[in-house]
């Protein structure tokens, strides 16, 4: 509050403006939480849609193994190998 001194009235004309400072702070701190919430969503988006991915690729393998019997062995670069691999590394991205 500021004092007239020719009047003597009491007077709220002192509204500051921000400073320049306290502004490119505010705005920096935006900008920031906007980038990391943006950077979160992508994240997200891209674990789900390589878990999808990763499903489906599985689910594949799954219908060449039983149309072709043939290609079913235990050896470690089978496609029983790969189809458990595979449905691991899928089921791993959507735990995350």
């Amino acid at each position: 509050m500021v004092v007239d001194e020719n009047s003597q009235d009491v007077c709220s004309t002192d509204f500051t403006t921000p400073s320049v400072a306290a502004v490119v702070v505010v705005v920096v701190v935006v900008v920031v939480v906007v980038v990391v919430v943006v950077v979160v969503v992508v994240v997200v988006v891209v674990a789900g849609a390589v878990s999808i991915a990763l499903v489906i690729i599985g689910v594949a393998l799954i219908v060449v193994i039983k149309i072709q019997p043939l290609a079913y062995s235990a050896k470690a670069g089978s496609s029983k190998y790969i189809v458990e691999r595979t449905f691991r590394f899928a089921f791993f991205f959507q735990t995350v």
